[in-house]
């Protein structure tokens, strides 16, 4: 999966799921959808999240969680968020804030090491 394109605030993107659903072209099929991915953002802040929600506000390190960087879904996954290293790992469903988290307000040791989440931690992060 490449980079994410942009960002966009979570509740911009719910109206935007919900427009969709209602003015989706006849020949729109998930499986051929290409909606490009954006970074999850609340208030400005770049979002993460656990596999399907695991954190739910807990983002101390311990075993078997790991944060990914949020971004917006694609084909069967849009309006959900998904780990931008994995577009198939659901964070949580339909990107409820309740499963994400401000990415920097969780501990490094958390945060996903894969290339699609690093890059795009350290761009949230303002860090080198």
């Amino acid at each position: 999966m490449g980079r994410a394109l942009g960002a966009i605030d979570v509740a911009d993107y719910h109206d935007e799921v919900a427009r969709h659903e209602k003015d989706r072209p006849d020949d729109y099929h998930p499986a051929t959808a290409n909606e490009l991915r954006r970074i999850l953002t609340w208030g400005g802040e770049a979002l993460g999240g656990a596999n399907n929600g695991e954190g739910h506000g807990d983002w101390t390190p311990r075993l078997n969680v790991t944060v990914h960087v949020a971004v917006t879904g694609s084909g069967y996954a849009y309006g959900t968020s998904v780990a931008a290293c994995d577009g198939s790992m659901e964070l949580g469903e339909s990107a409820e804030l309740s499963c994400l988290v401000e990415l920097r307000k969780v501990d490094s040791r958390l945060l996903c090491r894969r290339p699609g989440c690093r890059a795009l931690t350290k761009e949230a992060r303002n860090e080198e």
